[in-house]
């Protein structure tokens, strides 16, 4: 998180760079040896205002580090996977601005209450 100024759902107006929003996933049901679960894939999208692709290239490194393998905390849910997937960079039309679309492939397995 020092790395950036939020983690963020909407983008309030007047945000400063570099900051991480959610974005889109997509969710496959998945039964694995008589157990239900999803295999979901996750997009973040980091923003940034650096001249050149390092500031990103440096946030989704740190991105890695925390996600990458990660055990998170679902209710209901066992974490089986949660694996960096791929990255793209694109440089926004306004010239300045260096956005990455980060996703991450995550299996999990529903357990019982």
């Amino acid at each position: 998180m020092a790395r950036v100024t939020g983690v963020l759902d909407d983008v309030p107006e007047g945000q400063p760079f570099p900051y991480v929003t959610l974005g889109e996933w997509t969710e496959i049901p998945v039964l694995a040896f008589g157990e239900d679960g999803s295999e979901t894939t996750a997009t973040l999208h980091v923003w940034s205002r650096y001249r050149g692709w390092k500031e990103c290239s440096e946030i989704v490194a740190l991105m890695n580090e925390v996600l990458d393998d990660a055990e998170l905390e679902v209710e209901g849910y066992r974490t089986v996977l949660v694996v960096y997937d791929s990255s793209t960079a694109i440089r926004d039309t306004d010239g300045v601005t260096r956005h990455m679309v980060v996703r991450y492939r995550l299996i999990l397995e529903e357990v019982e209450a």
